[in-house]
């Protein structure tokens, strides 16, 4: 799954869900590796799933034989999370007929500057399997300022960049 895809679709999310006008309300987090990429609204008490979306490794159960990497992309934005003993979560369970289930899980912990947790991944198909492993897997977003903030990057000459982290490669567009 193309990385740039995948966080032009959260940022897409991002900017439809809360507006540039109404970003100041809100608090955002993206993060995004080779295997994740994952952002997040926090507003007031509740937290928002934006984006969640990564890769898996496929491969059939009868014959048995491996078919190599995949990706997923999980929840409907904005996914509101409920609060529970072990921070934020959000689940989906269910499948598109009777012989799919897919299973995607995420928790979560807010705090001013980031979001860590582990995510797992998974979805059937008869004999057909893509997940992300027999454990969970750990992520981190990195919280996100409208430029002109104390700790904020500044955009590159020419760019109209309205959000920037205060280190890394992740750069949010938001139209």
């Amino acid at each position: 799954m193309n990385r740039k895809w995948m966080l032009a679709i959260s940022v897409a999310l991002l900017a439809a869900s809360i507006g540039v006008v109404s970003a100041s309300a809100a608090t955002l987090y993206a993060g995004d590796t080779e295997k994740y990429s994952v952002a997040f609204k926090a507003e007031g008490a509740k937290r928002y799933v934006m984006q969640f979306a990564g890769r898996t490794h496929c491969y059939y159960t009868e014959p048995e034989e491996d078919v190599g990497g995949g990706g997923f992309s999980a929840f409907a934005a904005p996914k509101l999370m409920h609060l529970g003993q072990h921070g934020f979560a959000a689940h989906e369970y269910g499948g598109a007929d009777m012989w799919t289930l897919r299973i995607a899980e995420l928790r979560a912990e807010f705090n001013r500057d980031a979001v860590t947790g582990k995510y797992s991944f998974s979805e059937s198909v008869e004999s057909f399997h893509c997940d992300t492993g027999f454990s969970d897997k750990p992520f981190e977003a990195k919280r996100y300022e409208p430029i002109g903030i104390d700790g904020a990057a500044a955009p590159a000459r020419g760019e109209s960049r309205v959000y920037y982290g205060k280190e890394g490669p992740i750069e949010l567009f938001l139209r």
